[in-house]
């Protein structure tokens, strides 16, 4: 086989055996409609899509880690959240994004009735090389 069919045929064993993995889990169809998505893909880098609409109030907590950042977008209703034993809340409306750290607390949300949410939430474990400059999002190279 000449060399570059060689390189072909590694670069696309590669992709098939380093191809993202993705997790979805549908809304019960007792409580609503929707569907969320994960795609964990390189570095630990996992990207959701929760698409949501409940058929009556939805009270959900649990604990977060400071070992992740999140860039949440809103693309529908928006949503506020909170910190149990704190005195932070969040709004995001549609359109709107904001970047999120993990604190190691627990949050609180309520998921209004017939309110269709739509987020996309790209993570990161906060060892990657991520800094904030000048309003922007960048990776820079970590030296070891």
């Amino acid at each position: 086989m000449p060399h570059s069919s060689l390189y072909l045929t590694k670069l696309y064993n590669d992709l098939i055996t380093n191809t993202p993995q993705t997790i979805t889990m549908d809304i019960p169809s007792e409580v609503g409609h929707g569907r969320i998505s994960q795609t964990k893909i390189k570095h630990g880098v996992v990207l959701s899509d929760w698409q949501m609409c409940y058929q009556s109030d939805m009270n959900v907590q649990g604990p977060v880690s400071r070992e992740y950042m999140q860039i949440i977008f809103c693309m529908n209703d928006g949503i506020s959240w909170g910190i149990l034993n704190g005195h932070r809340s969040m709004t995001i409306q549609k359109n709107e994004s904001c970047i999120y750290a993990g604190h190691d607390g627990t949050e609180y949300i309520c998921y209004k009735k017939d309110s269709n949410f739509s987020f996309l939430l790209p993570t990161f474990h906060n060892s990657l090389p991520i800094t904030l400059t000048d309003r922007k999002l960048r990776l820079t190279k970590r030296n070891s």
